[in-house]
């Protein structure tokens, strides 16, 4: 994954984890001196489309991924370009 710079020596990670009750999405910044990371945005919605770890709809499953991804990116004012999955 390549790393989001905001051109302060610190870099933005955004993480997606999809599970069949929940998907949620986090931003977060890391700098490039402490293994702290600050907490930019993170987003929880029921997850629609999924039983049992498999897909049935793909179609509300994309809906509610693109969901929970733009509400943490308006949380974290960031663009998400990459994800890790």
């Amino acid at each position: 994954m390549k790393q989001i710079s905001n051109g302060q020596g610190q870099k933005i990670n955004a993480g997606l984890d999809i599970g069949t009750s929940n998907i949620t999405c986090a931003i977060g910044q890391n700098s490039l001196d402490s293994k702290n990371v600050k907490l930019l945005g993170i987003s929880t919605i029921p997850s629609q489309g999924m039983r049992q770890g498999v897909i049935i709809h793909r179609d509300k499953l994309i809906e509610s991924i693109e969901h929970v991804i733009s509400d943490t990116e308006r949380m974290a004012n960031i663009k998400i370009e990459n994800i890790v999955v």
